[in-house]
């Protein structure tokens, strides 16, 4: 049993061992109760967080804050990123960017220390290690992307935002991802859908925006979250002819909507109606409908943009001079260059078919101006392409590692359990094969002992019968009285207890346990020797100065003629013990046979040789 026991441990450490996962140590010191707080709040109540933030950073604050915080430098850096994110959360722009990429560069330091080293380590970059620093560390990274994408530097932009992803994604299993890190995930992959979108990358402003509709069903970014990711979806299958499947996102975004009095509904009903336009060309219908659109804009930047819609409607139904009301309107109002630029390339073709020369060099000269740096475009554009492959190629080579580890560590468990279960069975059957043998040696032994104690009950009747006759006869010689001796029923009981056992002297004692000598048995067999041999103990003493009680027990079976198997069997010892005691016997009475040399000196008074 103890082996099972043993090997059940054995199996149960490996399986701890295989699935533990390997865990940063928590941090010994964090950062001020204070910052915590307006982390805590920045997710919900972005205005707020920021007010307590200044306040914070004023002398007042710090001196109050300080006396609960020892971790000084790690707490510079959690307000350097907490001062940049609150910013942006609250339409600012990115005013801190050195202090920002140093808290970034304090926060990367902490995670590139390997593990086995980290008290060591933390102590070199004065700051805690744990997975909390790995949330900071890829926010750090996200709002740095702010930072370039605010400046034009849309390369620099999205391998920020694609650290920010591999940080989190390499720390954190998919069931940690909740809360405000799946939060968190959402809102990086909605800028790199933005950043994708402008650069015209189809596919890959797809595959974001489906990655952020994930991560909005664990935690929304916003009640609109979901609704933007499928409006946005819906958005690049127009574009890239994908019209139907365009509807169906549209409609879906609809249906994720939670109200529908405000200018995003409105947004994804003027595109359903521009798209129902291209799909019946049903012109009355869509325009009536874009029309109230306009009526209901809150501020002109939607009215430029239902402007927009209405002038294309207008261009693809060749109603030029209707179309020019609005699109010119676009034209000189907005400032975003890709929409200026769509809407360049509908009056240029307007004024083409008017045959107006000079707007037709004024539009043809500003759209000039984007086809020479059509070619930093593209080589931007296939930057950001190799970026994003790169990085799904090394998401995709971690997920199969992954598998396969998992799929090693599964393998390796079944066969150990397999092994497990085989020695389990092994050992079990072998108990019963051997429990089953016992029990037919017992019935063997109970039925022949049973026999033997039915002839030594006659036998007992007839020496007591015997010993009766032969009270009235004269004493005995000294041989006759060892013959008397061997007739008492202890002797012939011991005697006979063996029927036909056949005794190995390499089986263990314990299988004959049913034939071993009592207690009792053995103080009868020394008080019978005593009666015929009243001087046994004090002739074997004087003999054999050396000689010990347990030896005199040897004597005792060596004089009613019992062999060293026997009495191993009758003492419950081991063959090799008995044999040498024996052995130790022979040579203090110099190597004779025995039981003839006991008798001699017992019962014929001979000296010994």
């Amino acid at each position: 049993m103890k082996r099972i026991f043993a090997i059940g441990w054995f199996v149960i450490a490996l399986f701890a061992a295989c699935n533990a996962k390997k865990q940063a140590p928590e941090p010994v010191e964090g950062p001020s109760p204070t910052l915590s707080a307006i982390d805590s709040l920045m997710w919900r109540q972005p205005d707020s967080a920021f007010a307590i933030l200044v306040d914070y950073l004023s002398d007042d604050g710090r001196d109050a804050a300080r006396h609960v915080s020892t971790n000084e430098i790690f707490d510079n850096h959690y307000t350097q990123l907490l001062i940049s994110e609150l910013l942006y959360k609250n339409d600012y722009a990115q005013t801190n960017r050195r202090d920002l990429q140093k808290a970034m560069a304090y926060f990367d330091s902490i995670m590139q220390v390997p593990e086995p080293a980290i008290p060591e380590a933390r102590r070199r970059v004065e700051g805690p290690s744990s997975k909390c620093c790995v949330f900071l560390d890829a926010r750090a990274h996200y709002i740095n992307g702010v930072g370039y994408y605010e400046k034009d530097s849309i390369v620099p932009a999205c391998e920020e935002y694609l650290t920010a992803l591999e940080v989190m994604e390499e720390c954190f299993g998919e069931k940690e991802l909740t809360g405000h890190k799946a939060q968190f995930l959402a809102y990086t992959y909605n800028r790199l859908g933005d950043l994708f979108s402008s650069q015209l990358m189809i596919e890959q402003t797809i595959d974001c925006y489906d990655k952020s509709r994930v991560y909005n069903l664990i935690h929304p970014t916003s009640p609109y979250g979901i609704a933007n990711a499928y409006y946005h979806m819906g958005i690049q299958f127009d574009v890239s002819g994908q019209k139907e499947t365009a509807s169906d996102y549209y409609k879906q975004s609809l249906q994720a909507l939670p109200d529908t009095n405000n200018s995003f509904y409105r947004d994804i009903v003027a595109s359903m109606s521009f798209l129902d336009y291209q799909l019946g060309h049903d012109f009355d219908k869509s325009m009536e409908k874009m029309r109230w659109l306009l009526s209901q804009a809150s501020d002109e930047a939607e009215k430029e943009s239902r402007y927009m819609v209405i002038g294309s409607m207008y261009y693809e139904s060749r109603q030029y001079d209707s179309a020019l009301l609005y699109l010119e309107q676009v034209y000189k109002n907005n400032e975003n260059a890709a929409v200026r630029l769509q809407v360049a390339e509908y009056l240029l073709g307007i004024y083409q078919s008017f045959g107006d020369e000079s707007k037709v060099k004024e539009y043809a000269n500003f759209l000039s101006q984007y086809a020479v740096s059509g070619y930093e475009q593209k080589a931007v554009q296939s930057r950001l392409a190799n970026l994003y492959q790169d990085y799904q190629q090394k998401k995709a080579d971690d997920r199969i590692h992954y598998e396969r580890v998992k799929h090693r560590r599964l393998y390796f468990l079944i066969t150990i359990l397999l092994v497990f279960l085989i020695v389990i069975a092994t050992i079990i059957v072998s108990r019963r094969l051997h429990k089953k043998k016992l029990e037919s040696a017992q019935l063997r032994h109970d039925a022949e002992l049973n026999d033997l104690r039915v002839i030594n009950h006659h036998l007992q009747d007839e020496n007591q019968k015997l010993a009766r006759r032969q009270e009235r006869l004269p004493a005995k010689a000294p041989r006759e009285e060892y013959d008397t001796l061997l007739c008492e029923s202890i002797c012939m009981d011991l005697q006979q207890r063996f029927g036909r056992t056949e005794i190995l002297t390499t089986n263990k004692p314990e299988e004959y346990v049913a034939l071993a000598i009592t207690p009792r048995e053995k103080q009868e067999l020394a008080k019978v020797v005593m009666k015929h041999c009243p001087d046994f103990d004090s002739i074997l003493k004087a003999h054999y100065p050396s000689i010990k009680t347990s030896d005199l027990d040897v004597c005792r079976f060596f004089l009613i003629g019992l062999s060293e198997q026997q009495m191993a069997v009758l003492l419950q010892k081991d063959y090799s013990t008995i044999w040498k005691r024996v052995k130790r016997l022979k040579e203090m009475m110099g190597f004779v046979e025995p039981k003839m040399h006991l008798i001699r000196i017992l019962f014929e008074n001979e000296t010994s040789e």
